[in-house]
């Protein structure tokens, strides 16, 4: 354990003048600062000092050329941003912080490149520092101080023209190669002149100009033509500058640009160092506008000509405006430059003129960098619409023409007609002879009628138009419409009936059929279009049957016209009422089968429901529940096909003797059965000896409901009025029940006939059953149908219930 303790003591011993060592060694520089503009154009720099110069806030793109003389000792030149510059002024690893491209360890001799301000989203603040110590962090590279340095430095803002795509300076590494322009910063118009610059700083480069199938030539290691004649510049060591054009067959063609530091293409640097260089690309790409036209560049007085200029070369984006001047005899801006009138700007324009012959169109490039250049180009505008005849007068306008009276002077002119140029020539003709070639005449007639004037027209380059009028000459009588034929004027109608209508009119001059009349059914509306709503001929004649297709009030106004367009008119109006809608005989047909249909429907159920109620208490007259009587008729009704008009008792199945028993009478038949089984059956009734004297039984009299009694008589008295009210009444009379009295004639026994058969009896006395005795036969009328038929009535019995045989009706009866 002491033994570890010795050691560790003496490993702490030895590291501790190190780690003070590197702490002293971490202190930051004491630089001399001063900015770059205060200082003079030499200076001394002693070792074991720096100077840091700050250049000041530099716009990034901008170009600064960088010259630098450095005599009796080395030093490092060194550039930093404003937060590179950290590294440096606290003492640390600073190498890979500041611009390497532009920055220059033990720098001695002169030196002169072009440094552009790196890319950055804002400007920044640069620093030069002047580095004549062994500062801590350069990590044993480049100068390390030593003697005194005398320096002189130079830094200058260069101005590049506009189109500079590359201008800065750049390392190449030993056998390798950097690409600086391609793609469509290389795409160039044909006649756009290349001007390469390259200014050695390190080492010894080429500079290639090539097209993109000799650069993957060159990239692939290939032999053949690697770059484009003349654009070289090989082995540059100093500077060196070339010139080129771009031909048509390289137009729009992508060109690449590179640093070539290898060993191929043969003739060049051999690529055993490193090398450095400046390198500037200056474009001047061609102004030459170009107008192209559609139509040959001719065209029409009024009709546009499509021009561009699409065909101007462009590539690089050099054409800032163009402007079109149409015509160059004209100065319309007057500045005394007659190609120069800004008419249109753009690639494309609608040149328009109004007047023929041959017109130069100028059209005027200015580029970027403010290049000016011009083209024309001649169109020729032909005049090939014709003019526009057109006659005036201060005559009396009429449809077609004008009127005049007997022996009036009535004055024409042309002045009115047009031209897209000018009309030179107007010719009269009067009723197909020719009169006369002067703009103006006049006309008189001594008697009435009609003629007809035609000026034809023409324009310089010969086209023609003519038009004719016709010239009414009439008196001035005016007719006058026959009050008394006007006061009978229909004043109402039917709509779509045809309603007549008759006038007529006297004038002076003209006869009765030279007059006309017209009927204007829509006042407001000019239809024949002669500006006079009121008098069109909706109906023409004096005898007219006009159909009114509207109804409610009608305006009409009646013109009548002489031969001279005289008129005189009458406004009225029409009362048109609504057509009536035709009875249809098919619509009253239908709708009384409908009813009728309907009628006997209801008329069905209630007679069904009626019969239906009646057979309900026949059943139930008989001794059966309502539930029976109800399955009863289900019964019947499954049997048998029951009319739709059945009556109560085909309802009841006692027309075809269907049986009814009740449930006490079934209880007692299936008892009855079961005794037979017993005791065995006989003709004779076992029980006689219970019986009564007589055969008489008790009717049942029917319980009726006053609502079905109601019903009935309801359904009775529509499908049969003829029958009496006394069967109505008779149904609803309540029979008194009668109370029957039953005797014992015998109080015995009677043992089952196979048990007698076995016992000896003595002989009894025979007991002859008195015979009945039967009264006349009775001639009886049934209450429903009134039907007369017979009955025998057994001796003793005074009440009886006995069936109709027409009607198949039961009802009760009593014998006084």
């Amino acid at each position: 354990m002491r033994c570890q303790f010795l050691a560790a003591l003496l490993l702490c011993m030895i590291l501790s003048p190190i780690a003070m060592a590197q702490t002293e060694g971490r202190a930051p520089p004491s630089c001399s600062e001063s900015n770059f503009a205060d200082i003079s154009n030499s200076l001394s720099l002693d070792a074991g000092l720096c100077w840091k110069m700050n250049l000041g806030t530099l716009q990034p793109g901008d170009v600064y050329e960088v010259e630098i003389n450095i005599i009796n000792d080395a030093i490092d030149v060194l550039f930093f941003d404003q937060s590179t510059i950290q590294s440096y002024d606290l003492g640390q690893s600073y190498r890979s912080q500041f611009d390497s491209k532009s920055s220059i360890e033990n720098a001695s001799g002169g030196y002169t490149f072009h440094w552009k301000v790196p890319a950055s989203i804002n400007p920044k603040t640069w620093y030069i520092v002047l580095d004549n110590l062994d500062h801590d962090g350069d990590q044993g590279f480049g100068d390390q101080g030593g003697a005194t340095s005398q320096i002189s430095l130079d830094f200058t803002k260069l101005q590049d023209s506009y189109w500079t795509p590359f201008h800065d300076v750049l390392s190449v590494p030993t056998q390798s190669y950097q690409t600086l322009l391609s793609g469509d910063d290389l795409r160039l118009d044909s006649g756009t002149t290349i001007v390469l610059t390259a200014w050695a700083l390190e080492g010894v480069a080429d500079v290639y100009l090539q097209t993109k199938q000799m650069h993957d030539l060159y990239v692939s290691g290939g032999v053949g033509q690697l770059y484009i004649t003349t654009t070289e510049m090989q082995s540059i060591s100093n500077s060196d500058s070339t010139t080129w054009v771009v031909p048509n067959e390289l137009e729009g063609e992508e060109l690449v640009l590179i640093v070539d530091n290898t060993d191929n293409p043969v003739g060049g640097g051999d690529g055993s160092q490193d090398v450095r260089i400046t390198v500037r690309v200056q474009l001047a790409p061609p102004i030459d506008p170009q107008i192209s036209t559609t139509n040959l560049g001719i065209t029409s007085i009024g009709v546009g000509l499509d021009l561009d200029s699409m065909s101007t070369p462009n590539l690089l984006g050099q054409i800032e405006t163009l402007s079109w001047d149409f015509d160059d005899s004209v100065d319309l801006d007057g500045d005394g430059v007659f190609d120069n009138d800004a008419e249109q700007e753009g690639w494309q324009a609608v040149g328009i003129w109004e007047s023929p012959g041959q017109k130069v169109v100028t059209l005027t490039a200015i580029s970027k960098d403010s290049q000016i250049a011009k083209t024309d180009r001649t169109i020729t505008v032909q005049d090939t619409a014709p003019p526009t005849a057109i006659i005036s007068s201060s005559g009396q306008v009429i449809s077609g023409g004008w009127k005049t009276n007997l022996n009036e002077e009535i004055p024409f002119s042309c002045s009115d007609s047009t031209d897209d140029d000018e009309v030179v020539l107007c010719t009269w003709t009067l009723d197909g002879e020719f009169y006369d070639e002067n703009s103006t005449i006049a006309l008189a007639w001594p008697n009435i009628g009609s003629h007809v004037l035609v000026l034809t027209v023409a324009d310089p380059a010969g086209n023609s138009n003519s038009v004719s009028k016709n010239i009414a000459v009439d008196d001035t009588s005016i007719p006058v419409l026959d009050q008394s034929k006007l006061e009978l004027l229909a004043d109402s109608g039917v709509e779509g009936t045809p309603l007549k209508f008759s006038a007529s009119a006297i004038d002076s001059y003209d006869q009765d059929y030279q007059l006309t009349y017209h009927w204007d059914i829509d006042p407001n509306v000019d239809s024949d279009k002669n500006g006079n709503t009121k008098d069109d001929p909706n109906y023409v004649g004096s005898e007219v049957e006009i159909i009114f297709e509207q109804t409610g009030r009608v305006d009409v106004v009646l013109t009548v016209f002489d031969q001279s367009g005289n008129t005189d008119s009458h406004p009225f109006s029409v009362n048109v009422a609504v057509e009536s809608e035709p009875t249809s005989i098919f619509g009253i047909l239908v709708v009384t089968l409908f009813i009728g249909v309907i009628t006997m429907a209801v008329s069905m159920i209630g007679y069904r429901r009626w019969q239906g109620k009646i057979a309900l208490e026949l059943l139930t007259g008989r001794g059966l529940s309502e539930s029976e009587a109800k399955a009863h008729i289900r019964m019947v009704s499954q049997k048998m096909k029951v009319p739709i008009f059945a009556s109560a008792s085909v309802i009841a199945g006692l027309d075809i003797n269907q049986p009814v028993e009740s449930s006490e009478e079934k209880a007692e038949r299936a008892k009855q059965a079961q005794y037979d089984s017993i005791y065995g059956s006989k003709q004779q009734d076992p029980n006689a000896g219970f019986a009564p004297q007589n055969n008489t039984f008790q009717p049942v009299a029917r319980q009726v409901s006053q609502g079905s009694q109601a019903a009935a008589a309801d359904a009775l008295a529509m499908f049969a009025e003829d029958e009496t009210e006394t069967i109505i009444e008779s149904r609803n009379i309540q029979q008194p029940e009668k109370v029957v009295e039953t005797k014992v004639n015998s109080g015995g026994i009677e043992l089952p006939q196979n048990i007698k058969t076995k016992i000896s009896a003595p002989p009894q006395e025979i007991i002859q059953e008195p015979k009945k005795v039967i009264d006349a036969s009775r001639n009886i009328s049934c209450p429903e149908c009134n039907h007369q038929f017979m009955i025998k009535v057994p001796q003793g019995v005074d009440q009886a219930v006995v069936e109709c045989p027409a009607c198949n009706t039961d009802f009760g009866i009593e014998f006084a």
